[in-house]
This record gives C-alpha cells, sequence and structure tokens, in this order.
C-alpha cells in the first residue's frame, strides 16, 4: 500500500448463501516511519522528499467473522512506534524519540462497539516534549477522554517546517489540556457533563508576514478554560507602534466547536496607550482590466 509493505495469512470463504466467513491475521514487514508517512494524502507528498527516518515500528491485527448484510467481521489493529527520529533534508534539526503506541477496535457490526485507543504519543523537538494521550469509543455517539501536554518553541518548529518568503515566526506556547465528554452531552447542551480544564501560556510571540501590514507581537498571554468559559487572564501585545492589553470571557465555546449551529459569545475589555492608524491603512488594490 503505497510503500507500506504488508503481509496476511489466513482464509476467505464464500458461502452458497453468499455469505463470506474471513479469518486472517496481518502485520507490516521491514516498516519505517517514512512507509506509514507514504500513507498520507498527496497534497503533502513534498514533506518526504529528502527525509529520513529511524525507530523501530510495528503494525499488526486480525479481521475474523462473517461479512452480510447483517454483520461484519471484527477488526483489532494495533501499532506502535519506539524511539523514532525524522529529519527532513532542508531542516537539520530532527524530531526525535518518537514514542507512539495505539489500537483500533470494531469487534462487533455496530459502530457503538468501535473504539481508538492512543495510549502514548510522544516526541521531543530540541528537548521541547509533546505528549498526548487519546481514548475515543462508542462512534455513534462519541465519547473521548483526552489529554495533551505541549512546551513548544516556534522558532524551533521553523526549523522543520518550511515557511512562507519573508515570514518571521518566534514565541514560546506552554499549554495542558483535559477534556472528557460526548457528542450527546453537547446536543444536550449539558456543560456539566463535559469536564475539561487546561491553561495556555504564550510568552515572546512575534509573527511578521507579507500577509499582515505590520509585525504583531505577544509579550505575555495566559488564558484558563473550563467547559463553561475560557479566561482570558491578560494578553498584552503590539501591532506595530500600536499597543494593546485586552481580557476578558468566552462562552459556549464547546457548543460551538461541535454544533454546526453552535454560537460563541464574548465578553472582552480592550485598552490601548496608543494607535498609529497609518500603519494599519492599506492602499487600495488597482482594478485589474
Amino acid at each position: 500500500v503505497k510503500a507500506l509493505p504488508i503481509s496476511a495469512e489466513g482464509f476467505l470463504t464464500l458461502k452458497e448463501n453468499q455469505d463470506i466467513d474471513m479469518d486472517f491475521s496481518f502485520a507490516g514487514q521491514d516498516m519505517s516511519i517514512k512507509s506509514i508517512l507514504s500513507l498520507v494524502p498527496g497534497v503533502y507528498n513534498d514533506y518526504l522528499y529528502g527525509l529520513k527516518a529511524s525507530g523501530e515500528v510495528d503494525l499488526s491485527g486480525t479481521v475474523r467473522g462473517t461479512f452480510n448484510e447483517n454483520s461484519l467481521p471484527k477488526i483489532h489493529a494495533e501499532t506502535h512506534v519506539k524511539d523514532g527520529q525524522l529529519i527532513y533534508g532542508d531542516f537539520p534539526t530532527p524530531i526525535e524519540n518518537i514514542q507512539v503506541s495505539s489500537a483500533f477496535d470494531y469487534p462487533s457490526a455496530d459502530l457503538k462497539d468501535a473504539s481508538l485507543e492512543i495510549d502514548q504519543f510522544s516526541l521531543m523537538l530540541e528537548g521541547e516534549k509533546t505528549e498526548a494521550k487519546l481514548k475515543l469509543y462508542d462512534f455513534e455517539n462519541y465519547h473521548w477522554d483526552a489529554f495533551l501536554e505541549s512546551h513548544l518553541d516556534l522558532e524551533k518548529l521553523t526549523k522543520i517546517i518550511h515557511l512562507e518568503d519573508g515570514m518571521i515566526l518566534k514565541g514560546r506556547i506552554n499549554g495542558t489540556v483535559n477534556s472528557k465528554g460526548s457528542l450527546a452531552a453537547i446536543e444536550a447542551e449539558k456543560i456539566d457533563q463535559l469536564p475539561t480544564s487546561g491553561q495556555l501560556n504564550m510568552s515572546g510571540f512575534y509573527f511578521e508576514s507579507n500577509a499582515v501590514t505590520e509585525p504583531i507581537s505577544i509579550s505575555e498571554a495566559v488564558a484558563n478554560f473550563n467547559p463553561q468559559v475560557v479566561t482570558l487572564e491578560k494578553m498584552k501585545g503590539k501591532l506595530g507602534e500600536s499597543d494593546f492589553d485586552a481580557k476578558g470571557t468566552i462562552s459556549d465555546h464547546l457548543t460551538y466547536i461541535f454544533k454546526p449551529d453552535g454560537v460563541l459569545k464574548g465578553k472582552l475589555s480592550f485598552n490601548a496607550g496608543s494607535i498609529n492608524l497609518d500603519e494599519l491603512m492599506t492602499s487600495s488594490a488597482e482594478e485589474a482590466t
């Protein structure tokens, strides 16, 4: 499958009543992280050119049962990555110590019984660690239990991801998120059944690009969130010579994210010592002939 070599053994039987019985196992052969990345859609294939990858990779699973109008075979698959490393050709900074342990179960024809568990996902970028866990089950009424902790230096990230010409990105983002709940609780707007907590800290943020009239800098920002509100405790920054200081709350964010008709609400106070309007104005584009 693309660059992913897979072997399988077992049997498949077509019965007179057109039921299909099957019982076989599959596994990856001589796999690497790069072979898994080959499954990424073609639009991202440029990232694979010149890519060096190492680490132990394992993919295995089974498919057992009967396929007909009322039944699907049971599926179990596991993926493990140990001590993985990625180095992109034009960017010498490696993504290293990649550790992944995940399992997918589909034990019946009922999506309610399906589950995906990522017991471990972690990586290091120049000493900065990102770690995540996820339990996703009941694929009809999605239930989840998720955790994410990230310590990210944006300037280090630019050493492995190509930026547009003229773009500069700097700053640190530290965050921890815990979230648990179900789609049914969101649809019923039972926020008390969606235990969620976390904090996001940003410092030394700087963004410069041809897409903005002036550089954007945020010296400090702190946001705390729970199921009801996201509290922006403070955000101090500058847009060119114009400074700003903002704080306040944003509510109904979970409903807004998961429901098509969700409405995001907020109350923010904004202060500025001085605003240079000349910097914020752009010249009118000439009409194309």
